[in-house]
């Protein structure tokens, strides 16, 4: 049975209830907030957030970026970019056997979400419209026409800012690039719910130490770290740290020898003030 309290109502069917201290809880506001129901699209202003990194490594490396890029993550600069894109393969362009476009999904220079197709040329150079990137999000082929017969980048693709400096990058046989990183867009926080690390070689055990890190300005602070041999694990978390607007989240490697090194951090998005709506009654 439900009844008023300062003119709200209280009871099952509005999920409010008063706690022995005399606050108000909200059960629909709760379960709301709930990963499962943020990836329904229950929760507005919130959503799934994740990476998705790997990096195939040919010697032995000390806390590198976790990413197929050819070089540590670069600095972008605050006031923004023009990314400037090129393969070497020249089947990298409409009419070719590789990858002819791809969305690239960015922040601006307010850290607010953005997107653009890119149409690649091969090994000749083009320039996205945008000129106030300041973080590549994911590059993403997105069609079946916009890849050819090889079904996958037959070159390396990669975008530079700053004259020269990696931004970005789809490998070779792939269709997505393969980064564990990501930046956390404005108004929003991010929370993680889990991490899944991996390594292996064909040879001999590889023991890799990944560490989850999140940026100072241009440095990387390790803030947990998952040791694996030959092998790989998921390890959900307990609600933790939320990392705020700006802040580039991902993952570092250490391997004793040549192997494939793979990273997942899995999570959410919300408003960095949090407002739920007050639950439909009827």
């Amino acid at each position: 049975m439900s009844e008023y309290v300062n003119n709200e109502r209280m009871g099952p069917r509005s999920g409010l209830v008063e706690t022995g201290d005399g606050g108000r809880f909200n059960w629909g506001n709760y379960y709301k907030g709930q990963p499962h129901s943020i990836s329904r699209g229950l929760c507005p202003g919130s959503k799934p957030f994740y990476t998705n990194g790997e990096r195939i490594v040919g010697n032995a490396e000390d806390k590198y970026p976790l990413w197929k890029g050819p070089a540590k993550i670069p600095v972008y600069a605050v006031e923004g970019e023009q990314v400037t894109f090129s393969s070497t393969s020249t089947e990298d362009a409409p009419g070719g056997t590789g990858i002819a476009r791809f969305m690239m999904y960015y922040l601006d220079v307010n850290l607010d979400e953005k997107e653009e197709e890119i149409e690649l040329n091969g090994t000749t150079e083009v320039t996205s419209t945008a000129t106030d990137v300041r973080w590549v999000q994911e590059l993403l082929v997105t069609s079946r026409d916009d890849v050819g017969s090889n079904d996958s980048a037959v070159g390396d693709i990669e975008g530079v800012v700053n004259g020269g400096s990696p931004a970005c990058f789809i490998a070779s046989g792939d269709l997505t690039q393969l980064s564990s990183f990501m930046c956390v867009p404005r108004g929003k926080v991010f929370f993680i719910d889990g991490v899944t690390v991996a390594t292996a070689s064909a040879t001999s055990d590889s023991r890799s130490t990944i560490r989850l890190v999140y940026s100072i300005s241009d440095l990387l602070v390790s803030t947990s770290s998952f040791s694996v041999q030959n092998g790989g694990y998921h390890i959900p978390t307990a609600v933790g740290k939320g990392f705020p607007e700006g802040t580039v989240v991902g993952m570092t490697a250490t391997t004793n020898k040549a192997a494939v090194v793979g990273g997942q951090i899995i999570g959410r998005i919300e408003p960095d003030c949090f407002n739920f709506e007050q639950p439909v009654v009827g």
